[in-house]
């Protein structure tokens, strides 16, 4: 999305009155700590990983597991609504 439609949308939420947490969104941070659950999923330290999925929930990061065409273990995030 580029940078003027993102400013619309959120220009759009404010007039509806939605709070966008953008700090989280736009934290780069968060995509590596995906990248380091997964990897922690697939050593099977299954403690960090859930530790990992705590801490990303408490900012407001809903994590999504699947599996892609290859059978290889992958996560989505969003921001929870």
């Amino acid at each position: 999305m580029d940078e003027g439609r993102a400013a619309d949308g959120l220009a759009l939420a404010a007039l509806m009155g939605i709070q966008i947490k953008r700090e989280v969104a736009e934290d780069t941070g968060v995509a590596s700590k995906v990248a380091e659950r997964l990897d922690a999923l697939n050593s099977k330290d299954f403690a960090k990983a859930d530790a990992i999925r705590k801490d990303l929930a408490e900012q407001g990061i809903a994590l999504m597991d699947y599996k892609d065409e290859a059978g290889q273990r992958q996560t989505k995030w969003e921001v929870k609504r």
